[in-house]
């Protein structure tokens, strides 16, 4: 697991972590793994983690504006420069998607961001829970079955 965050991170900054840098990190994060539909935030707790997908897929959820800076995470972009180039990439990428998510919704259709979303992410339906395809896209579960239907029939 820990050399697909190295290969994950080296790719995303388009430099090679040296063996230190590598191990620096280890001191600061540490894997874990969770079963299938298991959260690893609850509700009315503060997250004072940040974590980092190996393999799977997440979905967030905002309850309030409350958090800390986490120490551990500031360290490591302190220390390791290469780490604070990787996760402003993440977060550059993060908010291009958000706008561009932004974008299709004032200029497509649901059935449009629907079909974007599958092109872009094929294998999505088997693995997500349908209620929240349809949040993601900001309409029902039922508007959500509709479009599958209607496409099916088109086909």
């Amino acid at each position: 697991m820990q050399q697909n965050i190295r290969k994950n991170i080296e790719a995303k900054i388009n430099q090679k972590l040296t063996n230190e840098e590598f191990e620096k990190l280890g001191d600061w994060f540490v894997p874990i793994q969770l079963e299938n539909k298991k959260q690893f935030v609850t509700e009315g707790k503060v997250c004072r983690n940040l974590y980092f997908v190996d393999a799977g897929a997440t979905h967030t959820f905002i309850i309030d504006k409350k958090g800390e800076t986490h120490a551990d995470f500031e360290k490591a972009c302190e220390q390791i420069s290469k780490f604070e180039v990787f996760f402003r990439i993440l977060v550059q990428n993060g908010y291009l998607s958000s706008l561009q998510r932004i974008a299709r919704s004032f200029s497509e259709d649901a059935e449009q961001q629907y079909l974007s979303l599958i092109k872009n992410h094929p294998h999505l339906s088997q693995r997500v829970p349908q209620y929240l395809v349809a949040s993601y896209l900001g309409i029902k579960p039922q508007s959500l079955s509709r479009i599958r239907q209607n496409l099916v029939k088109k086909k």
